[in-house]
């Protein structure tokens, strides 16, 4: 439900302002706006939509435990070992 109600804000945010934006000649910075501003509300509405309409529960178990999995291999590669060499110099005993 959330996934819908927030693409139908993007789509409507982005109906609602696009037309109203001023892309003239000479205004380099103000084009550029409204472009960027385009593409990111196109961006977030798709993003929304696929969440809504192209995943299902398996494929957002399967990712959940791809995304737990780097995590705790990210944690265990930030675990000081106990080796010495792992020390800094400024923390070594002399």
């Amino acid at each position: 439900m959330k996934y819908a109600l927030n693409a139908v804000i993007a789509l409507a945010v982005l109906v609602y302002g696009a037309p109203r934006m001023e892309l003239t000649d000479g205004r380099l910075w103000q084009n550029a706006f409204g472009v960027l501003w385009v593409v990111l509300a196109i961006l977030v509405a798709a993003a929304h939509l696929h969440k809504l309409f192209a995943t299902d529960e398996a494929t957002e178990r399967e990712l959940a435990r791809i995304k737990r999995a780097k995590w705790e291999r990210w944690e265990r590669r930030l675990e000081p070992s106990q080796r010495s060499d792992s020390i800094p110099l400024y923390l070594r005993r002399k």
